[in-house]
């Protein structure tokens, strides 16, 4: 999962801690992308289907991009 938005970072940075990779001044000084390697199971893994949908969109509703290439 990765991350140029400012807002955007604050909130990931909150729900996984620290990235796994910082480009620093990637889109300018002073800032920076960021990218977080999460495992989608780990918070979808114990949910009904239903709810395992829900938690996944819940994750999409920020504006990120996802590629196998960062997992």
């Amino acid at each position: 999962m990765d991350s140029g938005y400012t807002r955007a970072q604050k909130i990931w940075q909150h729900k996984f801690g620290e990235p796994a990779y910082l480009l620093q001044d990637y889109w300018g000084e002073g800032v920076p992308h960021m990218i977080w390697r999460v495992n989608v199971n780990d918070f979808v893994s114990e949910k009904s289907p239903m709810e395992a949908r829900k938690a996944v969109a819940a994750l999409s509703s920020t504006a990120f991009t996802c590629s196998s290439d960062y997992l």
